[in-house]
C-alpha cells in the first residue's frame, strides 16, 4: 500500500508494513561512483580494522594511503548496493615483513590522492 498525504518526489516512496512506516530513496546515477579504480586514496576517518596479521589490537587505518582494487557497486554490468563498495589494497608491515592489507570502505572514509 502507498501513502500519499502530499506527491514524493519520483525516486521516493513509502510503505507501510503492519505497525511501520518504512521510507525508501533510491539515488542514480551513471556508474554510481566517483572513485575509479587504481586511484591512491587516504583514510580521512577513524577506522578500525581487526583482521591486520599480528595486530590484535586492531589496526586504525586513518591517514594511510592505499590504492583502490576493485569497485563492488558495479558487477556484470548491474548496480549492487554495498554497504563497504571500495576494496583498497594498503601496505603495512607484517611481523616486520612488508605484506599487503585488504580493506572495504566507505566512500566517506576516503578521498582522492591521485587518480
Amino acid at each position: 500500500m502507498l501513502l500519499s498525504a502530499k506527491p514524493f518526489a519520483a525516486t521516493s516512496a513509502a510503505r507501510v508494513s503492519r505497525n511501520r512506516v518504512v521510507s525508501v530513496r533510491v539515488v542514480a546515477s551513471d556508474n554510481g561512483s566517483s572513485i575509479a579504480e587504481g586511484a591512491k586514496v587516504k583514510v580521512t576517518k577513524t577506522v578500525k580494522v581487526y583482521h591486520a596479521i599480528g595486530r590484535s589490537d586492531g589496526l586504525d587505518l586513518e591517514g594511510m594511503v592505499g590504492i583502490v582494487k576493485k569497485n563492488v557497486l558495479n558487477f556484470k554490468g548491474k548496480q549492487l548496493s554495498a554497504n563497504l563498495p571500495y576494496q583498497v589494497q594498503f601496505e603495512v608491515e607484517r611481523n616486520g615483513k612488508p605484506g599487503k592489507l585488504l580493506c572495504h570502505l566507505e566512500e566517506e572514509e576516503i578521498e582522492v590522492v591521485e587518480a
